[in-house]
């Protein structure tokens, strides 16, 4: 068996609604997933597939991947088997979603055991890696004047696709909106080689800047100022590394206190559209093992209330 060759290794996922296949999505398995799968040949670790992830980044997918785009949320593996039946062989593995998962997914990913503690996962919101869904019924925005909450159409054209609401920043021409959410859930434990994801949607046009700042209190916090010219029209996802944080005073990131967003519009009016914030520890020894990720050819709506499940199929062309 071949594992370095591309053609020895063949994943596609398939994602069933109420029973009925509504989506196959092809993978590329990455470096790290291979030296995963042959350490488990070799009996040198104990797992190389314990978990599915979905998310909503729609970059290509890369070898040399260590997270998805933007993982929304995980989910362990709870059926594993061997299809003899297909050639080549197959080892399937099955997760169902819970039925209060809501979102719209782009890409999907196998991962080993790590990370977050599944156990207690029911939605996005109890991922402690989002450190924000913009989402009221969790998360108290002090909402002024052009901010308010948007609901996210997921039967009709979503807008987001992190959960089922966002904020929603109305900004006039040449004007400066901003919201603060206090008691904010703290970060956990980050270093420079980390980083913070920041997804978000743009109408209108490009706002002249957004800025992200991170505080223990008035006198200590982290900030950032995405430029204009790294926000297009749509969807976005920023990538933030720690280290680029700017630092005033002697802040802890694991113990911000509170997040505020602030939205600067420039010759003419912005409409931003917060849906998401997560960070990926790059650094953590404990951190779950990308083995594959795959983009959806048509991005799949889950609306929730309905069964939905996610087989994940990895042929070993032996």
């Amino acid at each position: 068996m071949t594992l370095n060759s591309l053609k020895s290794l063949k994943g596609e996922y398939i994602f069933y609604k109420d029973g009925i296949e509504v989506a196959r999505s092809t993978n590329i398995v990455t470096n790290n997933g291979k030296e995963q799968i042959i350490n488990y040949l070799s009996r040198q670790n104990s797992e190389y597939g314990s978990r599915i992830v979905l998310g909503c980044g729609s970059s290509t997918p890369l070898a040399t991947d260590e997270f998805v785009g933007f993982e929304m949320f995980p989910t362990p593996v709870q059926f594993k088997t061997v299809d003899y039946t297909q050639t080549p062989t197959q080892i399937v593995f099955r997760t169902t979603l819970p039925s209060t998962f809501k979102g719209v997914v782009y890409e999907s990913g196998l991962s080993t055991v790590g990370g977050v503690n599944m156990s207690v996962l029911n939605d996005i919101n109890d991922n402690p890696e989002i450190f924000a869904s913009f989402d009221p019924d969790y998360e108290p925005w002090e909402l002024s004047t052009g901010v308010s909450v948007h609901s996210n159409d997921l039967e009709g054209t979503p807008r987001l696709r992190v959960g089922d609401s966002g904020l929603e920043f109305i900004v006039p021409s040449s004007s400066t909106k901003q919201s603060t959410w206090y008691n904010a859930t703290p970060l956990g434990y980050l270093i420079s080689s980390d980083k913070i994801k920041i997804a978000f949607h743009v109408s209108g046009s490009v706002p002249n800047s957004l800025g992200v700042k991170m505080a223990v209190d008035s006198l200590n916090y982290f900030q950032y100022t995405i430029p204009a010219a790294s926000v297009a029209l749509g969807y976005n996802i920023v990538t933030i590394n720690v280290a680029q944080l700017s630092r005033v005073g002697d802040p802890n990131i694991e113990n911000t206190q509170e997040l505020t967003i602030t939205v600067s519009s420039g010759a003419s009016a912005s409409t931003v559209t917060m849906d998401a914030m997560r960070f990926d520890q790059y650094s953590s020894v404990d951190k779950a093992i990308l083995v594959s990720r795959s983009i959806l050819t048509t991005p799949l709506v889950v609306e929730g209330g309905v069964p939905f499940d996610i087989e994940y199929r990895l042929g070993f062309d032996i």
